[in-house]
């Protein structure tokens, strides 16, 4: 099994089934972005007599009791104001064999982990009508960071929501390998490398509680996604299985976070420890900080961009704009100076500055001109 016993063991733990938790919200989008279900705190009778509940939607009156197969939509969580989603999306024929599938990440701030908030899940949809929708939840949710695997039939969908809906926040490829990171190439590619990257990425955060996931049939996928040989670049479902939700669980989480990966490609995990642990750094977002300057000087309500921090190398992006243009000062001896570009720290909390050419600057380094 690609994830592990103790990886399944914290989802097992996370997992809230509409079934027995109150106040998540299934239904279906129509095709005015209006969300139809049953909600549970509201029963009544339906024209015919027979016992019901109200639609979510104020002044529906249609008994979905008959039409709940169309039920496609889980909400854990509405979208909240001042946070970033990111959202995977894994693209099917549509002919009721695998699943295509829209997931809602949170992203987390000030250390708290990324959670699942909202997935759709359809296996007779037409690919169009994904774009459709993906692009419908995309702006729901704060314009979210829209992550498409452009592969076989999923390429016209998302040419369809770049082109046609012109999506305000696609996913641009990132070659991380690269001088130059940023491609000229837009969404997600699935290959042999990357799709290691993905479930090994997952993996740990899970395993680190920072990946909070809710549903229980993605903990079925991840108990059934398996490799057949331990260094085989290939891993799957088997035989009558799905792994389209996880797929897009793994894209949402990883192309989220792929601008913060070290030199190896690894993406920094935000250990449980550093998220209870009291602040030692004073973190600053310089984009927030000129938005908060210029919002005094008109006499418009301040802007917050500073924060606490237990280790700056997991607050490398502003947790109000999600921007990486993010400074660090240790508590213990707060530094005045403004004008540094970038500040990293050694274990034993001593400053590396970044330079204007990029070149990392020990402290017995630093001279007057570099400050």
């Amino acid at each position: 099994a690609v994830f592990d016993v103790k990886c399944q063991e914290m989802v097992s733990a996370t997992i809230r089934d509409p079934a027995t938790w109150p106040g998540i919200k299934v239904g279906y989008y129509d095709q005015h972005g209006r969300f139809h279900g049953l909600d549970g705190n509201r029963p009544t009778l339906g024209r015919d007599g027979r016992s019901t509940y109200y639609c979510y939607l104020e002044g529906c009156d249609t008994n979905h009791l008959a039409d709940i197969d169309q039920f496609n939509v889980t909400i854990w969580e509405e979208p909240m104001e001042g946070y970033a989603y990111c959202i995977g999306v894994d693209i099917a024929e549509g002919i009721g064999q695998d699943y295509s599938v829209i997931f809602v990440n949170k992203l987390g701030r000030f250390g708290q982990p990324d959670e699942q908030v909202c997935t759709l899940r359809d296996n007779r949809m037409e690919t169009l009508d994904v774009a459709f929708y993906a692009n419908l939840i995309g702006l729901k949710y704060n314009e979210a960071l829209l992550c498409m695997e452009y592969e076989g039939i999923g390429k016209g969908a998302a040419d369809v929501t770049r082109i046609i809906y012109q999506y305000p926040n696609l996913y641009r490829w990132l070659h991380m390998d690269s001088t130059n990171v940023a491609s000229n190439k837009w969404h997600w590619y699935t290959k042999p490398d990357t799709r290691q990257k993905l479930w090994q990425t997952m993996r740990k955060w899970v395993k680190s509680g920072s990946f909070v996931i809710r549903s229980k049939n993605l903990l079925a996928e991840m108990q059934d996604f398996q490799k057949d040989e331990d260094d085989s670049k290939s891993a799957g479902h088997s035989d009558g299985g799905h792994d389209d939700e996880l797929f897009a669980a793994m894209i949402s989480l990883y192309c989220a976070h792929q601008a913060d990966a070290d030199e190896r490609g690894v993406i920094k995990i935000p250990l449980v420890e550093e998220r209870v642990a009291a602040p030692r750094f004073q973190m600053i977002c310089l984009g927030c900080q000129e938005k908060h300057n210029e919002s005094v000087a008109a006499g418009m309500t301040p802007i917050t961009f500073e924060w606490g921090a237990t280790n700056p190398e997991f607050s490398a992006q502003c947790p109000y704009c999600y921007g990486h243009r993010v400074i660090g000062k240790p508590l213990e001896n707060h530094d005045t100076r403004s004008s540094v570009g970038e500040v990293g720290f050694h274990q034993d909390g001593s400053i590396i500055l970044s330079g204007g050419k990029g070149v990392n600057y020990s402290p017995d380094r630093l001279t007057a001109d570099m400050l």
